[in-house]
């Protein structure tokens, strides 16, 4: 599961201080149109996503960023 807790422009995030990328998508037939929306809109408008993202029972922060087709999470890693 995946909850947005706000947006940052691309160019406000490095990729590198983040740990291995995920790929991510929407399951379910009632979730395929509010991902494609929320993808579509954040690569129109150059921005990306700041999540709470649920892995192995644990939940961490990650940034959704629309690259061609799966979306990446870059989960945070650990300090």
């Amino acid at each position: 599961m995946i909850e947005v807790v706000g947006f940052l422009d691309e160019t406000d995030v490095d990729p590198l201080l983040y740990a291995r990328p995920c790929w991510v998508g929407a399951r379910g037939p009632g979730a395929q149109k509010p991902y494609a929306l929320l993808v579509e809109a954040l690569a129109r408008s150059g921005r990306l996503a700041v999540c709470k993202v649920a892995l192995r029972s644990r939940e961490r922060l990650a940034v959704l960023r629309p690259r061609n087709n799966p979306r990446v999470a870059h989960p945070r890693g650990n300090p």
